[in-house]
C-alpha cells in the first residue's frame, strides 16, 4: 500500500490542496489524511474510490501504480496529440483561407511564397558554392579520392536536408504569420468591425486604403499590420504589367480575327443558296464571331481593370457554343448533297503543247511519259493542264546532261476562285489540280532513243551518288564512333595519371 500513500500525496499537492481541504472534500479529519500519506493507516473502500471518482483516477494506478509516471505519459501522449491537431488545424485553415481569398489575392499570395522560394534556393546555393569552396581546399589533398567523395556526398546530403527543413519552416513561418493570423483573427471576430462588409460597401481605414472587401465570402487579406512588402509588390506589379501587355498582343490578335470572321461571313452570301449547308456556314460565321468578340472583350476587361459581366458573358458564350453546333449540324446534312470526284472536271482541263529544240544530252525528267514517233527535228511536248493555270520550263546544266524541269502556276487566282465557288453552288466538290499530267512526247525515232538513254544514264548517275553518300555517312559515323571510344581511354587514362600524381604528392 506503500504507493497509495505516495500517489495520494502527489494528487493533493497537483491539486494545489492542503490536507485539511482535502480532508473536508472526502469528509474525514485531517489526521486521518496524515496517517494515509504516512502509510500508517488505510483508507477504507468507500473512501478510495471515492478519491477515484473526485480526482479522475483509475483505482489500479491509485493502489499499484506510480501516478507520477502516468501523468507524464498521459502530458506526453497530449504533446503529440496537440501537435498532430495543430498540424491539421494548419492545413485545413490554409485550404480555407486560400478559397476564401479573392482572386487578386491568391495570386499574390503564391507570386510572394514564390519569391521567398527563389531568394531561398538563391542563398542557399551560394552558401553551398562557399561552403564547398572551403571543403575543397582543406581536404582535398589531404585525403584520397574515393575517400573524399564519399564524405562530401554525405556532407552535402546532411546540407540538402537541413537547409530543406529549415527554408520549408522559415516559408510555413513567414505564410502563418502574413495570413493564416490575420485569417484566423478574421474567424474569430477579432477584427469584425475593421474587416467585414456588405456586398456593396468597402471598408477603409483612415488613409482611405482599402483594408479588407468581402463579396461572396471573398476577402482581401491586408491592414497596416499585414502590409506587403514593398519590393514583392513592385515586382508583382511589373509582372502584372507584362501579363497585361501579353494580353495586349492576344486582344490585337483576335481584332484580327474578328475583322476575318466578319469578311467570312460576308463571303458566304456569294455561296449562300437554298440549302442547310449554306445557312450551316452562315451561322458558323457568326458563331465564331461572337466568340472572339466575348474572348476580345475579357481580354480588354482585364488590361484596363473593368470589371466582367459574368451572367451576361457566360449567357453569350453559352448560346453561341448551342448556335455553332447548330451550324455545324447543318453543315454536315447539307454536305450529304454534295458531288466529288477525286479526278479533275473535264471541262476545267485543256490540252496544250510546247517546242522544244533537240540537243544531244537532252533528258525528261518526268516519269510517266508517252513517247510517241513522228518526223520532225525538234520536240513537241503535249499536255493535259488546268486551263487557268501557265505552264512554265527552263533547262539546266548537271550531271553532264542538259534537264528539262517544267512547273505550273495560277496566274489568276480570283478567276480560279469564281470557279470554285460556282461548282459550290451546283453541289460539286472540284479538284483543282494546276499540275501537268498525260505528258505525250513527239519526236523522230533516232531522238526517242537519245531522250531515253540520257534518262537512263542519268537515273545510273543518280544512282551512283546516292550509293556514294550512303557509304561516306556510314564511314563517317564509324569513324565518330571510333573517336567516342578513343575520347574514353584516354579520359581513363588522365584519371590515373591524376591518382598517381596525388600519391606522389602524399609522399612528398
Amino acid at each position: 500500500m506503500n504507493n497509495l500513500s505516495k500517489n495520494l500525496k502527489k494528487i493533493r499537492k497537483d491539486n494545489n490542496l492542503s490536507q485539511e481541504q482535502l480532508a473536508d472534500k472526502l469528509q474525514v479529519s485531517r489526521q486521518a489524511i496524515s496517517k494515509w500519506e504516512s502509510g500508517s493507516a488505510y483508507p477504507e473502500m468507500e473512501k478510495i474510490l471515492q478519491i477515484c471518482k473526485e480526482f479522475d483516477v483509475n483505482i489500479d494506478d491509485l493502489l499499484n501504480k506510480d501516478i507520477r509516471e502516468i501523468k507524464d505519459e498521459e502530458e506526453s501522449k497530449n504533446n503529440i496529440n496537440k501537435y498532430i491537431e495543430d498540424f491539421l488545424n494548419f492545413i485545413t485553415d490554409s485550404i480555407n483561407l486560400f478559397i476564401n481569398m479573392s482572386f487578386k489575392t491568391k495570386i499574390k499570395c503564391i507570386f510572394e511564397q514564390l519569391i521567398i522560394i527563389c531568394i531561398f534556393v538563391t542563398v542557399l546555393l551560394i552558401i553551398g558554392n562557399i561552403s564547398e569552396s572551403i571543403i575543397n581546399s582543406i581536404f582535398y589533398n589531404l585525403l584520397p579520392l574515393n575517400i573524399y567523395y564519399r564524405i562530401f556526398g554525405i556532407f552535402n546530403g546532411i546540407y540538402i536536408v537541413l537547409a530543406s527543413i529549415i527554408s520549408i519552416v522559415i516559408l510555413i513561418h513567414i505564410f502563418k504569420t502574413r495570413y493564416l493570423l490575420y485569417y484566423r483573427a478574421i474567424k474569430n471576430n477579432d477584427l469584425k468591425e475593421d474587416c467585414t462588409e456588405n456586398k456593396d460597401k468597402v471598408v477603409t481605414d483612415n488613409k482611405s486604403k482599402i483594408l479588407l472587401t468581402s463579396k461572396e465570402d471573398k476577402i482581401i487579406i491586408r491592414d497596416p499590420k499585414h502590409s506587403e512588402y514593398k519590393f514583392i509588390n513592385g515586382i508583382f506589379n511589373l509582372l502584372i504589367i507584362f501579363i497585361k501587355f501579353i494580353a495586349g498582343l492576344f486582344a490585337l490578335v483576335f481584332c484580327s480575327m474578328i475583322i476575318f470572321f466578319i469578311i467570312c461571313f460576308v463571303l458566304a452570301f456569294t455561296i449562300s443558296k437554298t440549302g442547310l449547308f449554306f445557312i450551316g456556314i452562315l451561322l458558323c460565321m457568326a458563331s465564331l464571331t461572337i466568340i472572339t468578340i466575348i474572348v476580345t472583350l475579357i481580354l480588354f476587361n482585364f488590361i484596363f481593370n473593368r470589371k466582367n459581366n459574368k451572367k451576361s458573358i457566360i449567357w453569350s458564350f453559352l448560346l453561341t457554343v448551342i448556335l455553332f453546333g447548330i451550324s455545324c449540324g447543318l453543315i454536315f446534312i447539307g454536305s450529304l448533297k454534295f458531288n466529288y470526284s477525286a479526278e479533275i472536271n473535264e471541262s476545267l482541263i485543256e490540252t496544250r503543247n510546247i517546242n522544244i529544240d533537240m540537243q544531244d544530252n537532252l533528258t525528261i525528267t518526268y516519269d510517266k511519259i508517252e513517247y510517241i514517233e513522228k518526223d520532225i527535228d525538234n520536240i513537241i511536248i503535249e499536255y493535259d493542264i488546268f486551263k487557268e493555270s501557265n505552264l512554265e520550263y527552263n533547262i539546266t546544266n548537271n550531271y553532264d546532261k542538259k534537264i528539262l524541269h517544267l512547273w505550273t502556276n495560277i496566274p489568276n487566282i480570283f478567276e480560279t476562285l469564281r470557279i470554285i465557288l460556282k461548282e459550290i453552288n451546283n453541289y460539286n466538290i472540284v479538284n483543282i489540280d494546276s499540275d501537268i499530267s498525260n505528258i505525250k512526247v513527239y519526236a523522230s525515232k533516232e531522238n526517242i532513243e537519245k531522250l531515253k538513254s540520257n534518262r537512263y544514264e542519268l537515273d545510273n548517275t543518280m544512282k551512283e551518288i546516292d550509293e556514294n553518300y550512303n557509304y561516306y555517312e556510314n564511314e563517317i559515323n564509324e569513324l565518330e564512333n571510333e573517336l567516342l571510344k578513343k575520347e574514353d581511354i584516354i579520359l581513363d587514362l588522365q584519371n590515373k595519371i591524376s591518382e598517381l600524381e596525388e600519391k606522389i604528392n602524399s609522399l612528398l
